[in-house]
């Protein structure tokens, strides 16, 4: 396998990676988010 190959499907773990982590911390803000107006309302 060529180096540069290599190098593109290293960097595409990583964004991929990056996005899993980024989409996770949305959906828990999202659930503070829901918490927070809850209790106001409540």
């Amino acid at each position: 396998m060529p180096n540069s190959m290599i190098r593109t499907l290293t960097q595409l773990a990583i964004v991929f990676t990056i996005i899993v982590i980024l989409d996770f911390r949305a959906y828990d803000t999202l659930g503070e988010a829901t918490v927070l107006f809850t209790s106001i309302i409540g």
